[in-house]
């Protein structure tokens, strides 16, 4: 019996470009999820992936963070932290989870301070609060936001607004990024 090219290579040849064959990105559905490279979002390595900018700390405690041993102390204002995210789906929607806690061991002269996440420039989610003076029980509130990724690759930052003469930081940990 003779084996020809049709009978036997062929079907391996079709099912070899069947299985290779990726599923179209559908938003808003479980197929065309990729990982997102977004790292560090807790802190633990530190200085790793994320800019610092200004008035902004690594913070390497047992009691400070939210969990873990690493958190982010932002201190008067305007600070800064960003990272170069990518990997995202275009017109995919995405959470944004972190945990932000006011800190004040003296007097903050009223007023309040803003931190802000940012997603391309555009406001996702904000934490805004005054801690009273001599606040050093870290009250962690968890804060969320959704957006639509416009791109590829985009900049996740957080950015302090401080009002009023207030004087007191805020406390960033646990950061996490994941497509809805």
């Amino acid at each position: 019996m003779a084996v020809s090219f049709m009978t036997i290579v062929l079907p391996l040849l079709l099912s070899i470009a069947r299985s290779s064959v990726a599923a179209p990105a559908v938003a808003g559905s479980t197929l065309g999820k990729r990982d997102v490279s977004f790292t560090n979002g807790d802190f633990e390595i530190v200085g790793s992936s994320w800019t610092l900018k200004a008035d902004v700390q690594w913070i390497q405690s047992l009691t400070l963070p939210h969990s873990g041993q690493a958190c982010i102390n932002f201190y008067f204002t305007p600070a800064s932290l960003t990272q170069a995210i990518t990997g995202l789906i275009p017109n995919a929607t995405y959470s944004l989870d972190f945990f932000a806690a006011p800190y004040s061991e003296g007097s903050h002269n009223g007023g309040s301070c803003t931190l802000t996440a940012n997603i391309g420039g555009e406001a996702v989610a904000a934490f805004s609060r005054s801690a009273p003076a001599g606040t050093t029980d870290l009250d962690w509130q968890q804060v969320s936001g959704s957006f639509i990724a416009a791109a590829e690759a985009e900049t996740l930052s957080f950015v302090t607004t401080c009002v009023g003469g207030y004087v007191g930081n805020i406390f960033l940990d646990d950061v996490t990024l994941s497509q809805s």
